[in-house]
C-alpha cells in the first residue's frame, strides 16, 4: 500500500493542530484495563504511533485519523466486552454485532483519509495549485482568527444597564390609596355611614 505523504514537520500549524488531535484522543479512547498510570501511558503511546502512521498534514485530515483511531479502539472494546460476557449470548452477540460494524466504519474511514490525502499530494506536485492552496488557507485562517477574537471579546464585553421600564408605576402612583409609603400594601376598608339611633 502506498504510503500518503508526510507532512512538512516545519509548518507551524501543525503546532497547533497536532497537540488537540493528541488530547481529543486521549478524551475519546477506551479506558485502559487495568486502570493505572502505566496502561494510560502504555494505551496514549499505541495512539500516538498510530496516529503518526497516518500522516495527517491538516486539520481535515487530523480530524479523520482521530476518528479512524478511535474507531478501531472502540472496535477492540466491544469484542473485549464481548469476552467477558461470554456466558451471556444475547449480549455477547450485540456487542459483536456492533464491534464489526466499527470495523467497517473504521475502514471506510481510512480508505476516505488516503483518497484525500492522494488528493493533496496531487495538488502539491504543482506548484501553481500548491501555492494557491496554501494562500488560500492563510487567508482563511486569519479571517476566522479575526472572527474568533471578535467572538471573544464580545463575550467578554459586560451586559448594558436593564432600561427603566417605562410602563412602571411611578412613585405618585404608589401612594394611592391602598398602598403603604413604605412600600408594604394594607387593606382600606370602606366607610360605612352611621345612623342616629331613636329612642
Amino acid at each position: 500500500m502506498e504510503h500518503p505523504p508526510l507532512p512538512d514537520p516545519a509548518d507551524p500549524r501543525l503546532l497547533a493542530i497536532y497537540p488537540h488531535a493528541i488530547k481529543t484522543l486521549r478524551q475519546i479512547l477506551p479506558r485502559p484495563i487495568p486502570d493505572t498510570p502505566e496502561a494510560w501511558a502504555h494505551r496514549d503511546r499505541i495512539a500516538l504511533a498510530a496516529f503518526s502512521a497516518l500522516a495527517p498534514a491538516n486539520h481535515a485530515e487530523a480530524s479523520m485519523a482521530v476518528l479512524q483511531i478511535a474507531t478501531v479502539a472502540q472496535a477492540g472494546e466491544c469484542l473485549r466486552l464481548a469476552a467477558e460476557h461470554a456466558a451471556e449470548p444475547k449480549i455477547a452477540a450485540r456487542l459483536h454485532r456492533q464491534a464489526e460494524m466499527m470495523e467497517r466504519e473504521a475502514h471506510r474511514s481510512l480508505k476516505f483519509l488516503r483518497t484525500v490525502q492522494k488528493a493533496r499530494a496531487k495538488r502539491e506536485a504543482d506548484p501553481v495549485t500548491r501555492d494557491a492552496d496554501n494562500a488560500l488557507q492563510q487567508r482563511l485562517l486569519a479571517t476566522m482568527t479575526a472572527a474568533l477574537e471578535h467572538v471573544q471579546s464580545e463575550a467578554l464585553r459586560p451586559a448594558p444597564a436593564p432600561e427603566p421600564d417605562r410602563h412602571a408605576p411611578s412613585r405618585t402612583s404608589d401612594r394611592a390609596e391602598g398602598a403603604d409609603p413604605r412600600g408594604e400594601n394594607i387593606i382600606v376598608w370602606p366607610k360605612v355611614p352611621t345612623t342616629k339611633t331613636v329612642h
